[in-house]
């Protein structure tokens, strides 16, 4: 993973959504940027679904990476105002639903207080499924 203090994908977001253009800037999938925040974080704030979903479909993307913070694209999908892309994430086996940000929580526990009931009937399935692979 890389490291990087130049550069916020907020600002390159803002001039592009493309993939291919992000990459040929020279920064790989598992870049943080200077605040700290993964490309797919990014995105996800962004609300840009497709650019997500690309994402997603990129070998070697940690989908659970965190910021500085210890939230991952999950927590902050949650706070979007469109299901698409937390669904998107939720059906990606690779998502921890159970991983925990820096002040312990999970995303179950982020929705479960703030009570968004309908986050927190989504996070369930993959949340159960998750402990039934675990040994």
């Amino acid at each position: 993973m890389q490291q990087s203090s130049t550069f916020s994908f907020k600002e390159i977001l803002s001039h592009t959504s493309s993939l291919q253009s992000v990459f040929e800037q020279g920064i790989e999938i598992n870049t943080r940027d200077a605040t700290g925040q993964t490309l797919l974080i990014s995105a996800t704030l962004k609300n840009d679904y497709a650019l997500v979903q690309a994402l997603l479909e990129q070998a070697g993307i940690d989908v659970n990476l965190p910021d500085s913070h210890g939230r991952t694209a999950l927590m902050y999908a949650m706070s979007s105002p469109h299901l698409p892309i937390l669904e998107e994430l939720l059906g990606d086996n690779r998502i921890a639903v159970n991983q925990q940000d820096s002040r312990g929580s999970t995303a179950l526990m982020l929705a479960a207080a703030l009570g968004l009931c309908r986050i927190v009937s989504l996070i369930l399935p993959p949340f159960f499924r998750h402990r039934e692979e675990k040994p």
